[in-house]
């Protein structure tokens, strides 16, 4: 456990969609995607552009510890 008492939260903005190649299924978030290909299968020479689309799991509300770099999640009332 941190000695830190998580004094200073900041509120985190809710997680994105991330895509899931069908291929190789590495898991990437949509604005990390560079020219619509899947950088894993690029890398061996594919180009491959087929994703599924996953959705996060659940609705927690998450902060951040300014101090320790600690992420909270707790439930959405």
């Amino acid at each position: 456990r941190s000695p830190c008492k998580h004094q200073k939260l900041v509120l985190l903005s809710p997680q994105a969609a991330k895509l899931r190649c069908s291929r190789c299924h590495l898991t990437i978030k949509e604005e990390e995607l560079e020219n619509d290909c899947c950088p894993e299968c690029l890398v061996h020479g594919i180009r491959h552009r087929d994703f599924e689309r996953l959705e996060p799991e659940d609705d927690r509300v998450r902060y951040g510890c300014e101090e320790c770099g600690a992420v909270i999640t707790v439930p959405n009332p």
